[in-house]
């Protein structure tokens, strides 16, 4: 079991795995969605007068496998607390367990405002979170692939009749307090009082799960070693609010691993 598992390989998640490697602490880095970096072109980072984002992304992924970090490549499903105290990760086919979580998803996704202002009231992000409320039950759910199949088959557990709508089709959500009808855009209107968005995962996901604090613009609250609100669990560089820079997401792995490492070795 890792002590540590890193969810992002940014340059937040890659800094935090590397100071905890070099701490000998055991530690999971888990890949999901790349990174910014990608596609960016660097010129204001120390050392470099010009670099490519993405060779610069290459190079931490060497420095995470020159060090021998466990890493993996998966879609995180769901997290849960254990009686324990430790954390369970839901990773594709696989579980993995850990003492200390750290999240490095970069920034919040920005949720299309036609469902945003029925979040948490009928249109939902986390299926084991409020499937059960629709047990055998119509659910309807809409997004693309492949966040959609693996939304699907989640809520299938719950409920035999999953209605899938495309979403280029719907053009508004209708509802005095809480969701009440989808208004298409041939001007046809389908009553339903739950809406499932499979949307790539983030931080906004694992967050609305975990019941972590955010702020109005969906950075998660952290205190000046990285922790968030629920003990054990960080997160770093462009998930919180401030600077977004690669010199800040690092600044932000070392500190939270460093903490970590603290942590441990009070506890060992």
């Amino acid at each position: 079991m890792p002590q540590v598992i890193v969810i992002g390989n940014g340059p937040a998640g890659v800094s935090a795995s590397i100071y905890l490697k070099r701490a000998n602490i055991d530690v999971l880095n888990i890949s999901m969605n790349g990174s910014s970096l990608l596609k960016a072109k660097i010129e204001n980072y120390y050392g470099y007068v010009d670099v490519d984002g993405k060779k610069l992304y290459e190079n931490g992924i060497k420095q995470l496998n020159d060090l021998a970090v466990s890493t993996i490549n998966g879609f995180v499903q769901k997290i849960e607390y254990l009686d324990n105290g430790k954390l369970r990760i839901f990773v594709s086919d696989k579980e993995y367990e850990t003492d200390y979580l750290v999240l490095a998803l970069g920034s919040p996704l920005k949720i299309n405002s036609k469902y945003k202002d029925y979040l948490g009231r009928g249109v939902s992000i986390c299926a084991h979170c409020d499937a059960p409320l629709y047990r055998g039950k119509e659910i309807n759910v809409t997004g693309s692939e492949p966040y959609l199949s693996d939304m699907i088959k989640e809520l299938s557990l719950y409920s035999d009749n999953i209605c899938r709508i495309k979403e280029d089709d719907i053009q508004r959500l209708e509802g005095e307090f809480s969701l009440e009808r989808i208004v298409y855009n041939d001007g046809t209107i389908k009553n339903i009082n739950n809406l499932f968005l499979a949307i790539p995962v983030s931080g906004n996901r694992l967050y609305y799960e975990l019941g972590l604090m955010v702020d109005d613009n969906g950075y998660i609250d952290v205190d000046e070693k990285y922790r968030s609100t629920i003990k054990n669990i960080y997160a770093v560089g462009d998930m919180i609010s401030g600077i977004h820079q690669i010199s800040s997401a690092v600044y932000s792995g070392m500190i939270a691993a460093l903490d970590i490492v603290k942590g441990v070795r009070k506890s060992a």
